[in-house]
This record gives structure tokens, C-alpha cells and sequence, in this order.
């Protein structure tokens, strides 16, 4: 099963251990931006996706 953007945002959550606050902060958007992404409520714009995947490689290496 593919996962969405979104998903993968929420994975990374989990598997860094950190808040929806600490991510805004490390990709440098609103905290409410991160929380729509949670939610669903907006698509995760692919550039962010490659900033999370340059900030956490060896979370991203298994996905293609």
C-alpha cells in the first residue's frame, strides 16, 4: 500500500519522537500548517517532502 504525503508526515512524527511545533520549526513553516497536514486538511507541497527527507535520511533511505 502507498503511502500519502500526509502519512509520512505523521510517521515522521512518530518515529523522531518530536511535536508538530518542532517539526514547523525545522522546516521553517506555521505550526498550523503541520497541523493541517496531520489532519488532512491540506496536501504536503513536495517540497517539503524533500526537506524532510534531507533532514532525516535515515528515515526516508527505504522509500521510494
Amino acid at each position: 500500500m502507498e503511502t500519502t504525503k500526509n502519512e509520512r508526515i505523521k510517521r515522521v512524527l512518530e518515529y523522531k519522537n518530536i511535536t508538530q511545533v518542532e517539526l514547523s520549526t525545522i522546516l521553517g513553516v506555521k505550526k498550523q500548517l503541520v497541523q493541517n497536514w496531520v489532519s488532512n486538511f491540506q496536501p504536503v507541497p513536495d517540497k517539503y517532502i524533500l526537506l524532510l527527507i534531507e533532514k532525516f535520511t535515515e528515515h526516508y533511505r527505504d522509500w521510494e
